[in-house]
């Protein structure tokens, strides 16, 4: 996929909070950070980190209405969020 970065910009208190459609540079932080969240367990159900390849896997499968975006701060990725299809995981069976 590759799509043009937009980005928006906001004031968040005092610092500068840009959200924008993430590209391939994006991805060891995005990787960083879904890594993080299954390690303390709050973010995900998942239980081993992702390599480097799953995560270049996963973006470059990515259909272009399953956008996903990045906040940054001062040019320093501190999150993202993706819209993704529906999931058949056993963790969300009834």
């Amino acid at each position: 996929m590759n799509l043009a970065r937009r980005a928006v910009a906001e004031g968040v208190g005092t610092a500068l909070l840009l959200a924008a459609v993430i590209s391939i540079e994006d991805l060891p932080s995005i990787r960083a950070i879904y890594n993080e969240g299954i390690a303390d367990r709050l973010a995900t159900l998942e239980s081993q980190p992702k390599r480097e390849t799953e995560i270049t896997d996963w973006f470059a499968r990515r259909e272009p209405r399953h956008v996903v975006i990045v906040a940054e701060r001062e040019k320093r990725v501190v999150g993202w969020a993706s819209l993704n299809p529906y999931s058949h995981r056993c963790a969300y069976a009834r």
